[in-house]
């Protein structure tokens, strides 16, 4: 127990489980983005719960680009979980590309607002 009253029962991720979890994510991101750069209309047919930004009453539809843009995150976040599972580091410096990763993450709320606005004007009509 700690002091809050709660058990303890986190422990670290093993490398092993970090590699799969990060082979997982790549496998399933650049499957992902081939079939939304391909197959966009089969995937908006057949797994249009998963093209959208959010649950619940805030929803939104996500566009073609949003959802390029989610699947290669899942992809880089598979990356980067290999790379350090398997110590080894191919871009140079982590900091750098940590700096780098966070203007994605930026990137990924002005593409979000993209679709946000796009659907507010879609509503409208």
């Amino acid at each position: 127990m700690n002091a809050t009253g709660f058990p303890i029962f986190a422990r670290a991720v093993t490398p092993g489980e970090t590699q799969f979890i990060g082979w997982l994510l790549l496998v399933l991101g650049l499957g992902g983005l081939g079939m939304a750069l391909r197959k966009w209309n089969w995937l908006q047919e057949h797994f249009a719960w998963l093209l959208r930004w959010g649950k619940g009453s805030w929803s939104i539809p996500a566009s073609r680009v949003g959802v390029i843009y989610g699947f290669a995150t899942a992809s880089v976040i598979g990356m980067l979980c290999v790379s350090d599972a398997m110590n080894w580091w191919p871009l140079g410096d982590r900091d750098y590309f940590a700096v780098g990763f966070i203007f994605w993450l930026l990137l990924g709320v002005g593409v979000f607002l993209r679709d946000y606005f796009r659907h507010l004007n879609l509503k409208d009509d």
